[in-house]
């Protein structure tokens, strides 16, 4: 292999990984920036590039440039050479702006969407990662001490003779299902995991779940709330930009990370095309909020449609983070009453026939 393919194949990432809303709208904030300075926007992307770190950016603006100096419009640059790294509402919106001449502007709305988006994402995700992790804590701790303290715990019992309290056998037992079926438990959950990936990946499978997760118990509303958010603030930004609403629609449900939701919004692209109103389809879809339909209704009939929808986005992304903290809240406390109920029984357990060691022996 020679030096110039090996370091070919140095500089290639392994895995590409998409380009996370927080970095898109630092991106977009730059454009802006640069462009209202009035700078080209060949020049702006070979300046963007010089001062990006990240090595997957860095070789999209590279390929950008290239494009951009044969003539390419900036958006159909991006296009090319970003396919599954950027959102289709970036490349869309660009469009619109290169066709209406107000490219500083648009960059600069699609900067904020970006962030309030990646805030929004980042306030919820760091609100529930919280009570996971000590419920996960909690699952391993308890596994750990059933399969391996609680049997050395058991043949100390047993040894003693006489009749054990009922919370001490209860313990025992399932103890004792733990340290025998430990390899059976670890194939179930394996099982398991791999049973839920094979079902995500069919398509019937993922509508399914999808669904679901909109009426799950405790984040079923988070869910809903985040969708009517994403939602409407995409469709808002692409109207603003001048985009016809069902294609706007088209690329909002590209934008939509839940597959059900995502075939219901391409139903009302249909719909619009055949000159009906959006909230036509929206009112035969429960999992749309209800007050996510009129509002969308009033603001179609009233050509007002942008301006309604975007209110309508920031409504739904503080409800969103608000009930996020609210489940915190609640779940906190709820966990430690758990554990705290769990780690009692254990102790009960094991030190009652303790305290009548004399009496058993």
């Amino acid at each position: 292999m020679s030096k110039k393919e090996k370091g070919s194949l140095l500089s290639r990432e392994i895995i590409k990984k998409k380009i996370s809303d927080e970095e898109i709208g630092l991106l977009c904030r730059k454009y802006s920036v640069i462009l209202s300075a009035g700078v080209r926007a060949e020049k702006c992307t070979e300046l963007i590039k010089k001062q990006t770190g990240d090595k997957e950016q860095r070789r999209i603006l590279e390929a950008a440039y290239r494009e951009l100096k044969t003539g390419t419009p900036l958006s159909s640059s991006f296009e090319k050479n970003a396919a599954g790294k950027l959102s289709p509402v970036f490349y869309e919106t660009i469009k619109a702006g290169e066709s209406s001449g107000e490219l500083v502007g648009i960059f600069d709305s699609l900067a904020d969407y970006f962030s309030d988006r990646a805030g929004m994402r980042k306030k919820i995700k760091g609100a529930l990662i919280y009570p996971v992790f000590v419920l996960c804590v909690a699952i391993i701790v308890m596994i750990v001490i059933m399969t391996y303290v609680m049997p050395e715990m058991t043949s100390i019992f047993k040894s003693m003779g006489g009749e054990l309290p009922m919370i001490t056998k209860m313990l025992i037992g399932v103890s004792d299902f733990f340290s025998e079926n430990v390899a059976v438990v670890i194939a179930l959950l394996v099982a398991l995991a791999l049973g839920a990936v094979i079902c995500l990946k069919n398509e019937k499978g993922r509508l399914f779940f999808d669904r679901k997760k909109l009426k799950a118990p405790l984040i079923g509303k988070i869910n809903e709330s985040n969708f009517a958010a994403t939602f409407s603030r995409v469709l808002a930004l692409l109207c603003m930009a001048g985009i016809p609403l069902n294609k706007g629609l088209l690329v909002t449900a590209d934008a939509i990370d839940n597959a059900y939701l995502k075939e219901k919004i391409r139903m009302i692209s249909r719909a619009v095309t055949e000159g009906k109103s959006p909230s036509y389809v929206m009112k035969k879809v429960p999992e749309f909020p209800h007050a996510l339909t009129e509002m969308t209704e009033i603001g179609y009939e009233s050509g007002s449609l942008p301006q309604v929808l975007d209110g309508t986005g920031k409504y739904y992304s503080a409800t969103a983070r608000q009930l996020a903290e609210n489940l915190v809240s609640k779940l906190e406390p709820a966990m430690m009453i758990f554990i705290a109920a769990l780690a009692g029984f254990i102790v009960f357990a094991v030190y009652i026939p303790m305290f009548d060691m004399y009496g058993l022996i």
